[in-house]
C-alpha cells in the first residue's frame, strides 16, 4: 500500500488485502505451522469479509462524516484473517471485531492536507489493530455481541444506518467477491485509472504531438474528487504523496511517457518541467450519475483537443487490471519486480 500498488474490489470502493496480507506474513512468520493452504484461506477470508461489509453501504456516504472508510472496512476484514490463521471460534471473532471497532479509525482530513504521508501508512494502523483484537479476542477479552448492527454499533457510527445488511450474506459462498479483484498496473489512487488508462489508449492510437495539445478534459465519478481536487495544487504536487493522488500529473505523465511507474513519483521527475507545463492544461469534470453504477466506479473519460481544434477521446470504464480486463503475466511479473526495485535490500531479478 505504502507505493499505492495496492489491488482493490471492482465492487466495492477498499483495497481489500493491504492489511490482511502483512498480518498474515506476520502471523506466519511468527507460528512455522501455518501452510501455504493456511495462509491463501486466511488471505481469502480476509478479503471477502472486507469486500461484503464494504457494499453494504453505499459509497457515495463514505466522505460525508469525516472518517475515510477503505482502510476502515479493510481493519475487519484482517481482522478475519488473524482469528482465522489462530483458529477462533464465531463467538471470538465476534469478539476481535469488536475490539477491532473499539481501536481502529481513520480521517478523511488526509485527503485534504498535501503533507501528510498518512496515505501511504494508514494500512500499517488497521494491521496493528487487527492482529491486537484477534489475539486479546483469542484470549478470553471480551466483546459486544452486535459490533455491527447493534443500535450503535458501526452501521450506526459510521452511515447512520443507511445500509443494506442483505447485501454483506447475499450469495455467500457461492459468489466470491475476492475473486473480483481489480489489480493496479499503475501505481496511483485507482480514482486516476480510467483517465490514465484513456490516455496511453489515445496516444497509442494517434500518435499525438504533445507540443500541440491545446487542453485536455478529464472527466470522472465524483468519488474521483480527491484526485481532482483543489486543481491548482493537483497541477503542481508537492511530494510523491500527491502525485499518486493527482489526475493532472498522473495523465501527463502517461501522455509524455507512455506509462506511469514507480519511478514516476521520484523527486526528481515531481520537478519536471515538461510533466508540469503538460499538467497545466488538465481541467476535469465531476459526473454524478457515474456514480450510480458501480463498475464506472474507477473509470474515466478523457478529451484531447488540439490547437488546431481536432478533438481526440477515449472512454474507458473497465480498466486495465480489471477481471474483465486483466493484465497479462508479464505486466504482472514486471509489476513484481518494480516494487521489489523499491525494498530496503533490493534484490536482482
Amino acid at each position: 500500500m505504502a507505493l499505492d500498488f495496492a489491488d482493490a474490489s471492482a465492487t466495492a470502493t477498499i483495497h481489500p488485502n493491504t492489511s490482511t496480507f502483512a498480518v498474515c506474513l506476520a502471523m506466519a512468520q511468527k507460528n512455522k505451522n501455518i501452510s501455504g493452504k493456511d495462509f491463501l484461506t486466511a488471505m481469502c477470508v480476509g478479503s471477502e469479509t472486507a469486500c461484503r461489509l464494504a457494499r453494504a453501504a453505499v459509497s457515495s456516504r463514505f466522505v460525508p462524516y469525516g472518517f475515510y472508510m477503505p482502510p476502515v472496512f479493510t481493519s475487519f476484514g484482517a481482522t478475519a484473517a488473524a482469528c482465522k490463521l489462530l483458529g477462533l471460534d464465531a463467538d471470538q471473532i465476534i469478539d476481535a471485531w469488536s475490539l477491532n471497532l473499539s481501536q481502529y479509525t481513520c480521517s478523511s482530513e488526509l485527503t485534504q492536507n498535501k503533507e501528510t504521508p498518512i496515505r501511504s501508512i494508514r494500512e500499517a494502523f488497521a494491521a496493528k489493530s487487527a492482529m491486537s483484537s484477534a489475539i486479546l479476542a483469542g484470549k478470553g477479552i471480551k466483546g459486544y455481541k452486535d459490533p455491527f448492527e447493534g443500535k450503535l454499533g458501526f452501521y450506526h457510527a459510521y452511515f447512520d444506518d443507511d445500509y443494506d445488511p442483505e447485501l454483506v450474506l447475499k450469495d455467500l459462498g457461492s459468489d466470491w467477491e475476492c475473486a473480483k479483484l481489480i489489480f493496479k498496473p499503475w501505481p496511483c489512487c485507482m480514482g486516476n485509472h480510467g483517465c490514465v488508462n484513456a490516455a496511453i489508449n489515445i496516444m497509442a492510437e494517434h500518435g499525438l504531438e504533445i507540443k500541440d495539445i491545446k487542453s485536455i478534459h478529464a472527466e470522472v465519478p465524483t468519488v474521483a474528487k480527491a484526485v481532482c481536487e483543489p486543481l491548482e495544487q493537483k497541477r503542481a504536487p508537492q511530494n510523491a504523496i500527491n502525485a499518486k493522488y493527482s489526475i493532472p500529473y498522473t495523465v501527463s505523465v502517461a501522455l509524455l511517457d507512455g506509462n506511469v511507474g514507480l519511478g514516476s513519483f521520484d523527486d526528481d521527475q515531481l520537478k519536471r518541467a515538461d510533466i508540469l507545463a503538460l499538467a497545466q492544461k488538465v481541467d476535469y469534470e465531476l459526473n454524478d450519475e457515474w456514480d450510480k453504477n458501480v463498475e464506472y466506479k474507477t473509470g474515466g473519460k478523457l478529451t484531447i483537443t488540439m490547437a488546431d481544434g481536432t478533438a481526440y477521446d477515449n472512454w474507458v470504464i473497465k480498466t486495465l487490471g480489471n477481471p474483465e480486463n486483466p493484465m497479462s503475466k508479464d505486466q504482472f511479473k514486471a509489476k513484481f519486480l518494480s516494487c521489489m526495485s523499491k525494498a530496503a535490500k533490493p534484490l536482482p531479478s
